[in-house]
């Protein structure tokens, strides 16, 4: 029966280890295609000096990755002996309450989500005109495919989609990454992401197709936190609003921007 424990233990430890190196495998490739759009997944195996039918079956968690290729790999993105140590240790999982009517995100969790389109998928599942395919979502979003191959693997494995016989499943429909205490550098990457497709679209976009609006008010920063607590109220309002209607055929991006055009005083 010990036996069987310190075996469990491993595995456990060899999967984390898999799921890391598979995520950095994974952005390095997403990363290569966006500078590339002719680059291929026979391009990366070539640099990481790996069978392409290998890596194509290592980057969907068909296979784990060897100790051997996992030095290699290393190597070839330059992680440092060290740091590809502390990927193989365990994070612990700090739990939230969750709030009301919305699934909270860890910020592990988050991490693995920050790039914008993994929530922009959820919400296309909720579409009328979905099709369950890598290639329609990577049309409708406009992203390469492999990141929207990426992105639904990661949101199947972390049961926010489940894809059955009869369609796809959403598991966790509303969620929320909200913290008003802190940022990090993933809420950041979210965050500077959308912005830039905000100012694409105001380009892009016909007017009649979307709103950009502001306002320039004296405040007190002292209510601030009440300020955080009203936009956040406001936010999830209209979220139940928008998603009243079965007839949704579009994604939209509500972005709400609150921040100091003074310099502020330093008491």
């Amino acid at each position: 029966m010990k036996q069987i424990e310190v075996n469990s233990i491993e595995v456990k430890k060899q999967t984390l280890r898999s799921d890391a190196l598979k995520e950095l495998l994974q952005r390095e490739f997403i990363h290569r295609c966006r500078k590339n759009s002719a680059y291929s997944l026979r391009a990366f195996a070539q640099f990481l000096e790996v069978d392409p039918s290998l890596l194509s079956k290592l980057l969907r968690g068909q296979r784990a990755i060897s100790n051997e290729n996992a030095l290699r790999f290393a190597g070839k993105l330059g992680i440092k002996p060290s740091e590809l140590k502390g990927l193989m240790k365990e994070k612990k999982v700090t739990s939230k309450a969750p709030l009301k009517d919305f699934n909270q995100l860890t910020d592990d969790q988050f991490a693995f989500l920050s790039d914008w389109y993994h929530f922009a998928i959820i919400e296309l599942v909720k579409t009328k005109s979905f099709i369950p395919d890598e290639k329609f979502i990577a049309k409708r979003l406009n992203i390469h495919i492999a990141e929207a191959r990426t992105a639904v693997e990661r949101l199947c494995r972390m049961n926010f989609i489940e894809i059955t016989e009869v369609g796809w499943i959403i598991k966790e429909a509303n969620n929320t990454w909200y913290n008003g205490k802190m940022t990090n550098e993933p809420r950041r990457l979210l965050q500077r992401q959308l912005t830039e497709k905000s100012l694409q679209a105001l380009d892009r976009v016909a007017f009649s197709e979307r709103d950009h609006s502001s306002l320039t008010v004296a405040v007190s920063k002292e209510r601030m936190p009440e300020f955080k607590e009203i936009l956040t109220e406001f936010r999830r309002s209209l979220n139940h609003f928008f998603q009243e209607s079965d007839e949704c055929d579009e994604v939209y991006q509500l972005t709400v921007a609150l921040f100091p055009l003074t310099e502020i005083n330093k008491k």
